[in-house]
């Protein structure tokens, strides 16, 4: 996945952040308020590690004004859950005057167990004249749900996230995550 504002994992540490966006964050943002799109995806094999990513997410928070919205879509049956496997994987919608760089240190021991992506909100996403991305767009940025699927969704003139978990294309959380994060910006 490759975006200029987006920076995902790769397996090197010292690559995980895109030079174009730190170079953004650092010159454009230096001190002024940044909102970030997050998605924390922790190696399901973590807790075999005796690592809890509560402890990450709770370090995210400290940052700055902070929402954190579990994924559990990926969580299977009772029957067939393994209870030493983390299924749970988290979106943040994060805004702060800190750098890319201390988000960067808070995975830094799990970077390369975990898949991490990083959006920057930018500013130009804002229209002074309407609201904040609706909950299609958000979805559609964050490649949750395809611009296809999104047309089809419209054609039933519902707002959109009854559509998707409808049609189930998305999970609830998802959709409240998407919320979550209009509603922070």
């Amino acid at each position: 996945m490759s975006h200029k504002n987006e920076i995902s994992d790769s397996k090197q540490p010292e690559d995980i952040f895109q030079k174009e966006t730190i170079d953004k964050a650092d010159k454009e943002f230096s001190n002024a308020q940044v909102t970030y799109r997050i998605r924390f995806k922790p190696n399901s094999d973590l807790l075999t590690q005796s690592i809890n990513p509560i402890p990450f997410l709770n370090e995210i928070r400290e940052l700055g004004d902070c929402n954190v919205i579990a994924q559990t879509n990926k969580i299977p049956s009772f029957d067939e859950i393994d209870p030493e496997k983390c299924y749970t994987y988290w979106d943040i919608v994060l805004t702060t005057n800190q750098g890319i760089d201390e988000i960067k240190d808070v995975f830094l021991l799990i970077d390369q167990q975990s898949e991490i992506i990083i959006q920057i909100v930018d500013e130009d996403e804002f229209d002074d004249t309407k609201d904040y991305k609706k909950i299609g767009e958000i979805l559609t940025k964050r490649q949750d749900v395809s611009k296809e699927e999104i047309d089809n969704a419209l054609n039933n003139q519902k707002r959109i996230g009854r559509i998707l978990l409808d049609n189930k294309l998305v999970d609830s959380s998802l959709v409240e995550s998407a919320l979550a994060e209009q509603k922070h910006v």
